[in-house]
């Protein structure tokens, strides 16, 4: 199975984040939407359902903040 890199951008109504694999090229990329309350920590959970169907046959090997 070959690894991912998350990278977050949390701001403050938002949450954007790319994956790219360690062998280079970007495999997935959006923004969600910050609301309501549990905040980043819903809006996390998001971000992991969506990388979930998108990431196919890698699995994340870090996790950065921009």
């Amino acid at each position: 199975m070959s690894q991912a890199i998350l990278v977050l951008n949390a701001g403050s109504s938002s949450l954007k984040f790319s994956a790219f694999g360690v062998a280079g090229g970007e495999l997935a990329r959006g923004k969600v939407e910050v609301e309501g309350d549990g905040g980043h920590e819903l809006t996390l959970g998001s971000v992991f359902d969506r990388l979930r169907a998108e990431l196919g046959g890698h699995k994340l090997g870090a996790v950065g903040h921009r």
